[in-house]
């Protein structure tokens, strides 16, 4: 895989481009979390649970860049968080931060850094817990995040990309109204109140 991955004029493409310039720029700050001598033998020795962390960091990273994305844009399109979480958690993005930091070439194979970067995020959260990891990606992706957004807002802009059909919005709606219907008539039959679970008693 390339270290620019997508396809050249696209969304993630764009947004990429400017995240890894961030990446590079003198201002920005990373360094990656800490990890015990215990954590570093285990994921440099034991390939089984190297391949388990890799796992873990993936959906962990994914998370994170999705609540961040959510929190910053409430009303942000559904073609802006999964373009801007796409270029956010490529492991071509890890890997040019590998390589800011010293630890990947970045004409090599991008894949072995982005897994190995993925490794270390769980190992981290694992032997610390999660509110250190969210501290470790707030103080360490908040500018990457910001540049995604501000990159999308410029293709969108000069790109104006359609509009998402209609008839799968209407569909999704009307499972949902199915679904809060049948829920409040088993909270009525269950004697709970509309405010459940925040009603219950503690």
């Amino acid at each position: 895989m390339a270290a620019f991955p997508f396809q050249k004029g696209t969304a993630p493409d764009s947004i990429q481009r400017h995240v890894v310039e961030k990446v590079y720029a003198s201002d920005f700050v990373f360094e990656l979390p800490l990890l015990s001598d215990t954590a570093w033998s285990s994921i440099c020795n034991n390939s089984a649970e190297r391949d388990r962390l890799e796992f873990v960091g993936d959906a962990l990273m994914s998370g994170a860049v999705s609540e961040e994305l959510y929190r910053i844009r409430l009303q942000g399109s559904p073609g802006f968080y999964t373009n801007a979480r796409s270029a956010l958690t490529a492991n071509s993005t890890f890997a040019h931060l590998m390589h800011r930091l010293g630890h990947h070439d970045i004409h090599d194979a991008v894949k072995p850094a982005g897994d190995a970067f993925e490794t270390i995020i769980a190992a981290f959260r694992n032997e610390t817990s999660t509110e250190a990891f969210q501290q470790w990606f707030r103080d360490n992706f908040t500018q990457l995040i910001h540049a995604a957004c501000a990159a999308y807002d410029s293709w969108a802009h000069s790109s104006k990309p359609r509009s998402k059909g209609r008839g799968g919005n209407i569909k999704q709606r009307r499972l949902l109204d199915k679904a809060k219907h049948r829920q409040k008539a088993k909270k009525r039959a269950l004697g709970l109140s509309s405010s459940w679970p925040l009603s219950l008693p503690t």
